[in-house]
């Protein structure tokens, strides 16, 4: 026998609604890439990759006053927070060896975004 439907409406209005998606928390991580130089391949090193948070908010008075910059903010970037020099041997055309040196990173960390770190 069916249910009545004002009664399986009420039962549906009842139930939790779906569980939405979280976002992804912050995540700045290590990560192995590959190094490579004019059609040179097979050396690997350390980077930065993932995501850090950010944020704004209104301006302080003095700063709208000073600047008119209605908005703040504050970004953050996965940089390096150590970094170590190594030589990576990258295998080249015609079975020709070269070693090239580069940074890897050695511990990674949200910061203060910058044009350019090392």
């Amino acid at each position: 026998m069916a249910a009545p439907r004002p009664l399986l409406l009420l039962l549906l209005l009842l139930l939790p609604p779906p569980a939405r998606p979280q976002p992804e928390p912050p995540s700045c991580r290590l990560r192995w890439v590959q190094v490579g130089a004019r059609g040179c391949r097979g050396g690997a090193a350390a980077a930065c990759v993932g995501h850090c948070e950010s944020s704004s908010f209104p301006s302080p008075h003095a700063v709208m006053a000073a600047a008119r910059r209605p908005l703040t903010s504050r970004a953050r970037c996965c940089t390096m927070a150590q970094a170590t020099k190594v030589h990576v041997t990258l295998r080249c055309p015609g079975g020709v060896r070269r070693r090239l040196p580069t940074v890897s990173a050695a511990s990674c960390r949200c910061d203060l975004c910058r044009l350019s770190r090392y």
